[in-house]
């Protein structure tokens, strides 16, 4: 039966589906037609029944590949717990664990925005940061959601990647986790120009993309066609993103950073970086320039 040897586990708008687009490029490299499969959030896995329909997702990889599972539910406690032990339990104590995480304040909004774009929610991500069913500061605490896969596996068996680094250095990047994953890197064959589910893209879960996703013909050729045609797919069928709201006043950014502040110490201390990772002074300034830009544009139009 074979099964991932490796999961990104996260975080949520944080450059998973980059990170899993470089690794799908890789030969040695194999991934479900589904990204983020998820079957590890929930206890149907533990069964006879829901491992056989995780294992089916494996059927076309190779045994020497290096099999991937890029669910971002992974690292979002509350709203799935148990994870690590289920991952324990299905896939023993040798899986490998990739954790790309994004400066807080950055991922909250781009997380504001995939959600706006989609579902209804706060229009303002002043409001949004206080809805308690989006658990938008719980998922940018990134000790937090650590911490539970630590209580299953050594650190070394995790890898954390700091998104701000990899985009700059994506080849190298996927170099460096060959011999963590278990394959042979041949980076020539990543696209360093490609991007991937950017927020301000399209809106996911609505238009003729939605409905034809949801057909019965689809999910049964869908496992035939590449990313590269689905992406063709989506970007046609598949409306464009509202416009992005108002970026997080100055409150809201101070709220987060105070908020997140302890947490991002562990996070330092955990992963053996000095802290801050995410200078909090260049996360300020960052958003008043984009408060500048915000109020420019909304006056000359």
């Amino acid at each position: 039966m074979k099964l991932p040897t490796f999961l990104i586990i996260g975080a949520q708008k944080a450059g998973t589906t980059t990170l899993y687009r470089d690794l799908l490029s890789q030969p040695g490299v194999f991934f479900p037609y589904h990204k983020e499969p998820t079957n590890l959030a929930h206890d149907h896995v533990l069964t006879e029944r829901g491992l056989a329909e995780y294992a089916a997702l494996y059927k076309g990889a190779n045994e020497s590949d290096a099999r991937g599972d890029a669910s971002t539910g992974y690292a979002r406690i509350p709203l799935f717990n148990d994870v690590p032990q289920r991952a324990r339990k299905v896939l023993g104590e040798d899986i490998r664990l990739l954790y790309i995480l994004r400066e807080p304040v950055s991922r909250i909004v781009s997380h504001h925005h995939h959600i706006a774009s989609n579902h209804p929610c706060a229009e303002l991500v002043d409001d949004f940061i206080h809805e308690e069913d989006q658990h938008a500061l719980t998922f940018s605490r990134y000790a937090f959601q650590l911490e539970a896969w630590l209580e299953e596996f050594p650190l070394e068996n995790i890898r954390v990647l700091i998104f701000e680094e990899f985009v700059k250095d994506r080849r190298g990047t996927i170099e460096g986790l060959g011999d963590f994953l278990g394959f042979e890197p041949q980076v020539q064959k990543i696209d360093t120009e490609a991007k991937f589910n950017a927020a301000t893209n399209r809106s996911r879960d609505k238009g003729l993309m939605m409905k034809l996703r949801r057909s019965s013909a689809y999910g049964r050729i869908r496992p035939m066609l590449s990313a590269d045609v689905r992406d063709r797919l989506r970007r046609a069928l598949t409306p464009k993103a509202p416009p992005p709201p108002p970026p997080p006043t100055e409150k809201t950014v101070d709220e987060i950073l105070k908020h997140l502040e302890e947490d991002q110490r562990r996070l330092a201390e955990l992963i053996g970086r000095t802290y801050p990772i995410w200078d909090p002074d260049k996360t300020r300034q960052k958003f008043e320039e984009r408060r500048r830009a915000h109020a420019s544009k909304t006056a000359s139009s």
